[in-house]
């Protein structure tokens, strides 16, 4: 037949060429069976080219993805709901984000066929580690950019973890969820599980879902000594000595934990020892003033100075919601858009130009 008689092959030449891939690889009565079963209803050949369409599809598979998707769960049925509230659901989802694109269609069906299977495999994991880098760097510039003095600590705040097919660990951004000092070695292999206590993502998780913040050992040290309420948390006052990065130094924390008897080992809070005294005269005289205080001052961490200057050091607040700072998924979803497709044709490229023959 003359191609004036085959006008889908016109009208669709790259599936045609795919087509004709096809009948070579695996014989031409196979292929024009499955075609024959497509036109008839069935499902074994699905082509959409141009607008026009040949066949059946089949229900997409669960696990299936294009270079411009993440890992979702399935859009619930029925109408959509309203939006739930940025720090509302599963915190742990916006402080992970697991990479997975890869490429569909045509293009990938005849590398494939061509015996590109490995290279085509490899070209696919270095776009995600790299895509996930991409990610991990736009999360630090956003930090270092939206947070007033963040510490290094906190601008180191996320990992990828790399790609490792033997143990079935797909390329993942997320926060570090092991704390310092901790005997489970270094970031989880697999599986993701709730951080450790101490860890980037349990002090620092509520700036990527919102909500509620985790409670300082200082703050649990006050509730403990009756001082604050179990729902209050602490702010440094005007007159507290900060750190270059805006907290409350280190010094005069240890300074208001002897001063109040704060520590369990009593020997490390304040006694009548003559350095004590020392120390206590350097750091001013500390009170807790519940509002009540005869000096009428309001409810807060008081301390004296040297010129017997009143200066407050810190502020009880009610238990504080903080709203999403750094939004992960969306930050994935668009560095895959950008740069996944074109990650992938680099390594791709230099995959097959180092394959053995």
């Amino acid at each position: 037949m003359s191609a004036a008689k085959k006008p889908l092959r016109q009208a669709m030449p790259k599936v045609a060429e795919w087509i004709d891939a096809c009948r070579e690889a695996f014989g031409a009565e196979t292929i024009n069976r499955a075609i024959r079963n497509g036109l008839a209803g069935g499902t074994d050949f699905y082509a959409r080219e141009g607008g026009n369409v040949i066949g059946c599809q089949m229900p997409e598979p669960g696990a299936s993805f294009a270079a411009d998707q993440l890992q979702t769960p399935p859009p619930p049925s029925g109408p959509p709901a309203a939006p739930p509230p940025r720090h509302a659901g599963d915190p742990e989802k916006a402080r992970r984000m697991k990479i997975t694109a890869r490429i569909d269609g045509i293009e990938k069906a005849t590398l494939l066929l061509s015996g590109q299977a490995k290279q085509v495999e490899y070209a696919e994991a270095v776009a995600r580690h790299r895509v996930g880098h991409a990610v991990r760097k736009q999360i630090e510039t956003a930090i270092a950019t939206g947070f007033d003095r963040p510490t290094p600590w906190f601008q180191k705040a996320v990992y990828v973890r790399p790609y490792r097919p033997t143990k079935g660990a797909d390329v993942a951004v997320f926060l570090k969820d092991v704390g310092a000092g901790s005997t489970g070695g270094t970031m989880r292999d697999i599986q993701f599980s709730q951080p450790e206590p101490g860890s980037t993502a349990d002090i620092l998780g509520h700036h990527f879902s919102g909500g509620s913040r985790k409670r300082k050992k200082i703050e649990e040290a006050f509730t403990r000594a009756g001082l604050i309420k179990g729902h209050e948390l602490l702010v440094p006052g005007p007159d507290a000595r900060l750190d270059r990065y805006g907290n409350i130094s280190r010094g005069q924390v240890q300074q208001i934990y002897a001063a109040l008897y704060l520590y369990r080992d009593p020997y490390q809070n304040r006694t009548r020892s003559r350095r004590s005294q020392r120390n206590d005269a350097a750091a001013g005289r500390m009170f807790w003033s519940n509002g009540d205080h005869p000096m009428n001052v309001r409810r807060g961490l008081w301390a004296t100075s040297r010129s017997k200057q009143l200066q407050l050091l810190l502020i009880p607040i009610p238990q504080a919601v903080y709203r999403q700072r750094i939004d992960m998924p969306a930050i994935a979803q668009q560095r895959v858009a950008a740069d996944f497709d074109r990650e992938f044709r680099v390594a791709l490229q230099q995959a097959l130009s180092t394959a053995r023959p």
